[in-house]
């Protein structure tokens, strides 16, 4: 059962979450949810494969996110599959590829699938932006709107909650080519 609360109002929303992933085979929400923690380690814990955004702690599902788009010929199968938050899945809408706001260059988005959080992306001192480090993490930051001022507010939030930024530990891998290399908490 799904239940949404709202301004002290609890409300049960099972068709709603129905239609969000019935497209996603059962089998296939399973294995992308639980059977791969190494690769998606994140996702295991539910985190958000872009903005690494806790479903916990926002409070809001994950949805499956397709990396290549249905629109341009992306299959729903694990390896174009990936957890994402709302904000994250709809700024991404069909876009897989922005320009860097540094050079300018079009350059693809990244892919949770193929390729390591930790070397397009970090924490900012404060815990409250994630900061592009690559031109795609750089035009992934932008195209996914990952540093809105909502989100940085709430992530203060969560911050001084002790709620917020995931510690990275060095050296973990599953040793399948994943896109994570390191082991979130």
């Amino acid at each position: 059962m799904q239940w949404l609360y709202c301004a002290g109002v609890v409300i049960w929303f099972p068709i709603l979450r129905k239609l969000v992933s019935s497209y996603i085979p059962v089998e296939l929400r399973k294995q992308v949810e639980v059977s791969d923690p190494g690769r998606i380690s994140f996702a295991a814990r539910g985190r958000c494969c872009y903005c690494l955004t806790h479903a916990v702690v926002s409070g809001i599902d994950l949805s499956f996110d397709h990396i290549l788009p249905k629109s341009k010929g992306g299959e729903t199968t694990f390896a174009n599959i990936c957890l994402a938050c709302r904000a994250c899945n709809e700024f991404k809408s069909d876009l897989t590829e922005f320009a860097d706001p540094v050079t300018e260059a079009v350059v693809p988005l990244f892919n949770p699938r193929g390729q390591s959080w930790v070397e397009h992306f970090a924490w900012s001192e404060d815990g409250t932006q994630v900061e592009g480090l690559t031109v795609i993490g750089r035009a992934t930051v932008v195209a996914l709107q990952i540093n809105r001022a909502t989100v940085r507010a709430a992530r203060r939030r969560w911050v001084s909650s002790g709620w917020h930024r995931p510690k990275i530990k060095a050296g973990y891998s599953n040793g399948n080519g994943s896109c994570i290399a390191r082991k979130f908490d």
